[in-house]
């Protein structure tokens, strides 16, 4: 099953069909990783809020404040490696789904700056790339 599931919408295939009626709660999942990326095989992704809380004491040591800023948010993608593949270099960028819905809508693409590129593998296992991308909010560049 595709990324993502949300259930509405023309043409979806969890839309419900003509003539079935539906009611109580309803509760969506959005599993899988298809279309994540639309490159390599994603085997795995995590989403965060990339941002900063600060907290102010008073002269006594308690916490008398706090500021917390939201700048953007960070991805971190997990693909199976081949050598056949062209990596994206760090600087540049890559378009990535919103999964968390932190920029706006979920399912909304979103251009994100390659911050890290590694490689992860063991024994008998197939290498992986896992990749760090980052979209700030505060700073529109180039791509972005």
């Amino acid at each position: 099953m595709a990324w993502p599931t949300t259930g509405v919408g023309v043409g979806d295939p969890e839309t419900l069909a003509t003539g079935i009626l539906a009611s109580g709660d309803a509760t969506y999942f959005r599993w899988g990783t298809a279309g994540l990326w639309s490159v390599y095989v994603v085997t795995r992704a995590t989403q965060r809020l990339k941002k900063d809380d600060l907290q102010y004491e008073n002269g006594d040591g308690v916490q008398s404040g706090r500021v917390q800023v939201l700048h953007g948010t960070v991805w971190e993608l997990t693909v199976r490696d081949d050598r056949r593949m062209s990596l994206p270099t760090v600087g540049t960028y890559g378009t990535l789904v919103d999964m968390a819905g932190y920029l706006g809508a979920v399912g909304v693409t979103h251009p994100g700056y390659i911050l890290d590129n590694s490689y992860d593998t063991a024994p008998k296992q197939p290498g992986e790339r896992v990749m760090v991308f980052e979209c700030i909010t505060l700073i529109k560049g180039e791509g972005a």
